[in-house]
């Protein structure tokens, strides 16, 4: 661990903080309706906040009187902090858990078969960033380390990291030729709102819903044939070699490696009113606004979806696998088998009122890729290379959502305690 890189045992435990749950009682229909919003820290008492239904999740994220709120979770999922509490479905009844902690996000660089390095990034709640790890892939950011200050996000690709502070600026840092460099693009990259990284490529989107690309223009590094059509994006995720952008008029655009997802020609007529994208490493689904699922790419990384595929509400990729949470809560998959494309037997049986599909994050290593799905009971079931649950089922209970890293899973209990399960080596 080189300058500027540091990490301590109360930095991992910070992921495992207090944790206070919240009841939403909605008092009318509309969106201006008023919220009242009891927050009960396990084993407290219960305090109440009051605020609209339109109101925005990071404004009733800041009513909490606490430091340290990192987010709030609804069904499982952490909410965005400008979407709105009526956008998001809270009923009457529903309940929202506000977490507590340091942390806010553990970035990692992405790996292949071929690429063993480990190098990470810790954003902290404060934006301030350590790192540590291969000192020429992204593990010593000591040479940016006066300008890692208000970060917001990170992403990573190969062998550099990139960090949106607050100001709209980013910093970049790790090999030049995965990303570090900006080639030309500084000028440009003054006002980001979004980043997202390839293999060895980044794309911003800006204040003005463009986009820059910058890196290996094998991975996506140069949108300059598609630039046109880059226009009101709101959204850019990526595969391995390629970026898929999605407008706010319901398009997408796609670039990079076109055997990988960098082209979707092939269904562009049926790319309208997409309103999510989900990527696999070679490929990509956009769910449209009827429920719909359009996948191109690769066909072993899940390029081919399902023909009678409807009723979607939610997508998810892996390295090689795609799953999708049906309206009834039920789950479809599709892409290579092994990795998690495949449901057979008990689990296809017990995956019923799903709320929550988390996957874990993409590795090259034996056990790779596997989904989990958070059920309306409280329970987890998980399935692919390391789903086995064996000695934390009971443990199981009441859980209120659930984390992945490359190679493990964690799930916070409603009482405020984790359970973990996969490879001790990363996590569990």
């Amino acid at each position: 661990m080189g300058a500027g890189a540091s990490t301590d045992r109360e930095t991992r435990d910070a992921f495992k903080r207090i944790v206070y749950t919240a009841a939403a009682t909605p008092r009318g229909a509309s969106e201006s309706a008023s919220l009242s919003i009891i927050l009960q820290p396990l084993g407290g008492e219960p305090m109440t906040v009051s605020c609209k239904s339109c109101s925005a999740v990071e404004e009733l994220r800041n009513l909490v009187p606490l430091e340290d709120v990192c987010g709030l979770i609804f069904k499982g999922r952490l909410l965005a902090g400008s979407s709105k509490l009526h956008e998001e479905g809270i009923q009457t009844g529903d309940l929202l858990t506000a977490c507590l902690g340091k942390v806010k996000k553990l970035q990692a660089i992405r790996k292949t078969q071929a690429w063993a390095s480990d190098s990470f990034a810790l954003l902290r709640s404060d934006g301030s960033v350590s790192t540590w790890g291969e000192p020429q892939e992204g593990g010593n950011s000591s040479p940016v380390q006066e300008d890692l200050k208000n970060v917001i996000d990170i992403s990573g690709s190969q062998s550099a990291f990139t960090a949106l502070r607050g100001d709209g600026q980013i910093v970049t840092w790790g090999h030049k030729d995965y990303g570090a460099a900006l080639g030309g693009h500084k000028e440009e990259l003054t006002a980001v709102t979004g980043i997202s990284a390839s293999g060895r490529a980044f794309a911003a989107v800006l204040k003005d819903a463009t986009v820059v690309a910058w890196g290996d223009k094998k991975y996506g590094g140069d949108c300059q044939t598609v630039k046109e059509e880059l226009q009101n994006v709101k959204l850019v995720v990526a595969a391995f070699c390629a970026f898929a952008a999605l407008c706010k008029d319901g398009r997408v655009v796609s670039w990079g490696n076109e055997a990988f997802g960098g082209s979707s020609e092939s269904v562009k007529e049926k790319l309208v009113n997409v309103r999510h994208l989900a990527a696999t490493d070679g490929a990509f689904a956009a769910l449209k606004d009827d429920g719909t699922v359009v996948a191109w790419g690769d066909e072993s990384h899940g390029g081919r979806c399902p023909s009678d595929l409807q009723n979607v509400q939610e997508i998810v990729g892996t390295t090689k696998a795609f799953a999708a949470r049906l309206r009834d809560g039920s789950v479809r998959v599709w892409g290579d088998p092994v990795k998690g494309g495949c449901l057979e037997g008990e689990v296809q049986e017990r995956l019923k009122e799903v709320q929550r599909v988390v996957e874990v994050e993409r590795g090259w290593w034996r056990k790779e890729v596997h989904f989990a799905a958070l059920l309306a009971t409280g329970t987890v079931l998980s399935w692919g290379e390391v789903s086995d649950t064996r000695g934390v089922e009971e443990e199981l209970q009441d859980v209120r959502t659930v984390a992945a890293s490359y190679g493990a899973f964690a799930a916070l209990r409603g009482d405020g305690h984790v359970v973990s399960w996969g490879d001790r080596n990363y996590g569990a």
